[in-house]
């Protein structure tokens, strides 16, 4: 049995004593986005903010629901993304993958400047968006996870 998992500790691939294997992979939340077999059966999903599956297709021709559109930058960073209701999210990264921007169809958005350091030096919300946290310097951060997967 080979078994390996991702660093959230989710299964991404089992391998029997037979030779059958099952590859995964998974949302940030946890969520099979997905699913390969060693006999060729396929599935893929998307889950939306309350982890309800949204669109679902697999290798033999089952499709429910409607895909969201994603674009990537070539750094492999999500910069859009539209949902089948035909919300949209946008994003723009500096060098280091630092979110810089965000703006979406409900009209929230920010801009934000990064330092080397990963620290938020400029934080402009034009909505009533997240608050900064303050360590004992004063000095604004943010920690991210920067890099936004899909299918």
């Amino acid at each position: 049995m080979n078994e390996k998992f991702d660093d959230d500790g989710n299964e991404t691939y089992y391998e029997d004593s037979n030779g059958f294997w099952v590859r995964r992979e998974y949302d940030e939340n946890g969520n099979v986005t997905y699913y390969e077999d060693s006999n060729g059966f396929c599935i893929k999903r998307e889950y939306d903010e309350n982890g309800l599956c949204f669109y679902y297709e697999d290798s033999e021709g089952d499709v429910r629901g409607t895909p969201s559109r994603k674009e990537f930058d070539t750094d492999g960073n999500m910069s859009f993304r539209e949902m089948p209701d035909g919300s949209w999210e946008t994003w723009e990264y500096d060098g280091n993958a630092n979110i810089t921007s965000y703006d979406n169809s409900d009209g929230f958005w920010f801009k934000q400047d990064i330092d080397l350091n990963g620290t938020v030096t400029n934080y402009t919300d034009y909505n009533t968006g997240p608050e900064l946290d303050y360590d004992d310097s004063i000095e604004p951060h943010y920690q991210y996870n920067n890099k936004n997967t899909g299918f």
